[in-house]
């Protein structure tokens, strides 16, 4: 059985979708996000291949992929995988 979701108090994991486009741009656009991590800020377009390759990734049963987006308040705020 595929799991759907964890929820806490405060912070709810879930597969992320294309409805998180718009909050995925912000944090991986934010310079203040790769302050402690490698990489760099991602362009708008970029984010939307990257969401995109995630979601795909979802759909290959062949090969498992977990990675969850992180909400709080229903916002998108990272990921953990």
């Amino acid at each position: 059985m595929e799991t759907k979701y964890l929820k806490t108090k405060r912070l709810t994991l879930k597969k992320m979708t294309m409805r998180d486009l718009d909050d995925f741009i912000e944090y991986k656009g934010d310079p203040n996000y790769y302050e402690f991590q490698p990489g760099s800020p991602m362009t708008s377009q970029k984010c939307k291949e990257k969401l995109e390759n995630i979601i795909e990734r979802y759909n290959n049963k062949d090969k498992p992929f977990l990675m969850w987006g992180i909400y709080f308040n229903n916002k998108l705020i990272g990921t953990i995988s």
